[in-house]
């Protein structure tokens, strides 16, 4: 595996990817970049660890969002599934 660097809202990181996943690390690295500074300067926030903090709430938030849409779903295969074996099909 080949290291990496990313720069994300100023600070320089180097990381270690997954053997295929390079371009995919860099693309969410470019992400949360953006998403950075668009919270910065959507409230002229000085502070880096606020900015931080906003990200990671609102990716949080997404996050669990998702996962219950997932569970909604998986929930509902468990259902068709439950009826399918009902109807002996």
């Amino acid at each position: 595996m080949d290291y990496v660097e990313i720069k994300i809202f100023g600070q320089t990181f180097r990381i270690n990817p997954p053997d295929g996943e390079k371009e995919y690390y860099l693309k969410v690295a470019s992400f949360l970049d953006k998403m950075m500074e668009e919270e910065g300067r959507k409230e002229d926030i000085r502070s880096d660890i606020r900015v931080a903090v906003r990200v990671a709430f609102r990716l949080a938030a997404e996050n669990m969002g998702l996962k219950s849409e997932m569970d909604k779903g998986l929930k509902i295969l468990e259902r068709i599934d439950g009826n399918i074996d009902s109807f002996g099909a």
